[in-house]
């Protein structure tokens, strides 16, 4: 929920306006190109995304964005997800609103079901990964959307240790390799 001049707004025809509100802070305060991002469960849904479209359409689509929150268990296969990237936006564009890129390194529900643990994406597969998001992924917006898109990759997540996803440096992921490799991929950084 979200309060808006001291009252809880819930429902979805709420969204919108606050939406609007969102972004009427954001010029009222000197940043007229603030940037407003919602949620879509994988990018995927077509319903979800017309309805972020349709909430969206005041504000434009150069300041309007989705992401996914996982590629899910599968999310340790490189190629698998790319096809997962691929394919989300693929219906995203279709849908008139534009995927944010996303890594993920992998996904276990382990801490919270005592699930099965699955792998997570090796070092090696993510420095290929954002690679290809850096070459092949972002050039897709061109210099007629917002340029931010062309430079925003959001990462899934920090430190989600119950979901078994996490860039934060641990003993599973090599201690800092993972953030080793973002920022030698993503800025030419070198640790």
């Amino acid at each position: 929920y979200v309060f808006i001049n001291d009252k809880k707004e819930m429902a979805l025809e709420n969204a919108a306006k606050v939406l609007k509100q969102m972004n009427d802070y954001l010029v009222e305060n000197g940043i007229s190109d603030g940037l407003i991002v919602c949620f879509n469960d994988r990018g995927d849904r077509t319903d979800t995304n017309k309805n972020i479209q349709k909430l969206g359409a005041e504000i434009g689509r150069d300041r309007l964005g989705i992401f996914p929150y996982t590629w899910g268990t599968s999310a340790c296969e490189l190629n698998t997800q790319k096809a997962f990237i691929n394919n989300a936006y693929n219906i995203s564009q279709g849908d008139g609103i534009d995927l944010l890129a996303l890594a993920c390194i992998g996904f276990n529900r382990i801490g919270w079901y005592h699930e099965t643990k699955y792998p997570l994406i090796s070092n090696e597969d993510l420095g290929l990964l954002l690679k290809w998001i850096k070459s092949d992924y972002l050039p897709r917006y061109s210099e007629d959307s917002a340029s931010w898109k062309q430079k925003f990759v959001q990462f899934a997540t920090w430190n989600e240790y119950g979901e078994g996803h996490y860039f934060y440096p641990s003993n599973d992921n090599g201690g800092y390799d993972y953030l080793d490799t973002m920022a030698k991929e993503l800025s030419g950084v070198s640790g």
